[in-house]
């Protein structure tokens, strides 16, 4: 079955419906250009409802255009020097403990995310121990990659763990395993 031009573009591109695909591009273009505030309404009322779906799709467009992303972000922070420096402030004044959590995780250029609240999350389900030692881990702990970044981990919530810092610098980039059986443990 041989398709039918649009009468309106002439493009063949048609959806399951029959509907023009390149015509229903441009309509959208221009109800979204007319209803801005009505579109940032219903955006917003998606991602209220959707985190994780939202969450899901950042991570796999980051990962897909990882290296095109960085260049342009990079390039826009160049050429906008004090807006960028302003932006971050604001954004470090309304996020004090996403900025708490990062001056502790150093991720070294690792993909990934780690969601608010982690370090409270951690603290509590590790019962402010450290699970090398077992020591309480006061006040200087550090947030440690449980397998390294250098070895393939990632940067989410279940590769992160409280360490005393003697034992955070202890274990460095070694395998979680490795470090464990050094220790005495049996694993």
């Amino acid at each position: 079955m041989e398709i039918k031009p649009c009468i309106k573009c002439g493009a063949k591109d048609r959806y399951k419906s029959g509907a023009c695909r390149q015509c229903a591009i441009k309509r959208s273009a221009i109800w979204q250009k007319n209803n801005k505030e009505r579109r940032r309404r219903i955006c917003k009322k998606y991602r209220d409802n959707h985190p994780e779906a939202v969450r899901e799709s950042f991570i796999k467009h980051w990962n897909a255009n990882y290296e095109k992303s960085k260049q342009k972000a990079k390039e826009w922070v160049q050429n906008n020097r004090e807006k960028s420096r302003k932006i971050k402030a604001d954004w470090a004044k309304r996020n004090p403990e996403y900025v708490k959590t990062r001056k502790k995780l150093r991720t070294h250029g690792s993909i990934g995310i780690v969601s608010k609240g982690i370090i409270e999350k951690l603290y509590k389900l590790q019962r402010g121990k450290c699970p090398c030692c077992g020591l309480p881990l006061g006040d200087d702990y550090h947030m440690d990659h449980i397998m390294p970044v250098k070895l393939g981990g990632l940067n989410v919530d279940n590769n992160i763990q409280l360490l005393r810092a003697k034992c955070n610098l202890q274990k460095s980039a070694k395998h979680p395993i490795d470090y464990m059986q050094s220790k005495g443990f049996l694993l």
